[in-house]
């Protein structure tokens, strides 16, 4: 016995509808104008060739090399920030001093750094502070200065990871991730528009990673006083005095923020 089975015109024309649908729009949301939807879908399909990314959190992903990309927004430009680490601290020599130095200032034996506030400075020179790589005493006592990060221009370099404490802030070493920027003064640092705006980008990027909300980004000048009723997390055993200091300026402090704040997209590259 033969069967006949008659289809319906619905059972053919449904499942063709449901496919041709979303490429409608797709087509239609990549001709949205400028600013919308559309422009970014365009402008990540021609600008980014394809890598498989995986999500580690905090805001930012990995791709197929474990290359960290830090997803976060900046009008309409997509920003690419590559950190040098050409000119880092010897970890060997440093953690063990650190970790002396930890125990003298905040009564704490470590040298690992959970950052909780970002402090900037500049280094009231002209050229790259090699004082922060190579310096081997600093106030009568070892490690030397360093910092975590110096900008110049566009050029980021790390001196020490994120991860591990530094001697760039009296008071709040044991929670900052300190960032200097290379100019003489605040006046001459007024002036260096592109290092003030990369210094912007990479606390952006920080404060995405670790969880740091604006308002613990502070000025050297900020810790400074040491007064907790301004900045609550400084803390000195040996001395805690103000100690004057009025880096980066008011002025590129206001400048930076105001920057950070209006960022939306843009690529961190480490």
């Amino acid at each position: 016995m033969k069967l006949y089975f008659k289809i319906p015109g619905d059972f053919i024309r449904k499942p063709v509808i449901l496919c041709i649908l979303p490429m409608i729009l797709f087509f239609i949301l990549t001709q949205i104008p400028y600013g919308s939807y559309g422009t970014r879908i365009q402008s990540s399909l021609k600008s980014a060739p394809f890598q498989p990314l995986t999500v580690t959190g905090s805001g930012f992903v990995r791709n197929k090399n474990g290359k960290a990309i830090l997803m976060c927004q900046s009008g309409s430009a997509r920003k690419k920030i590559k950190i040098d680490k050409s000119r880092m601290r010897d970890l060997k020599a440093w953690k063990p001093q650190i970790v002396a130095y930890s125990r003298r200032h905040y009564m704490q034996n470590t040298s690992v750094l959970n950052p909780r506030v970002i402090v900037l400075h500049y280094t009231a020179m002209s050229g790259f502070p090699w004082n922060l790589v190579n310096s081997k005493r600093s106030a009568g006592e070892t490690p030397g200065l360093a910092s975590h990060y110096v900008i110049d221009g566009e050029k980021i370099w790390r001196i020490l990871p994120d991860n591990v404490r530094s001697r760039g802030c009296y008071g709040i070493n044991h929670v900052a991730i300190n960032i200097e920027m290379v100019a003489l003064n605040a006046n001459h640092l007024q002036k260096k528009k592109k290092t003030m705006k990369t210094c912007a980008y990479l606390v952006k990027y920080l404060m995405n990673r670790y969880g740091i909300p604006l308002s613990k980004v502070y000025s050297h000048q900020d810790v400074a006083y040491m007064d907790r009723k301004r900045t609550p997390e400084v803390l000195d055993y040996v001395n805690g005095s103000p100690y004057g200091k009025v880096d980066p300026g008011e002025k590129n402090m206001r400048h930076i923020k105001l920057m950070i704040k209006k960022m939306k997209n843009f690529n961190v590259y480490e």
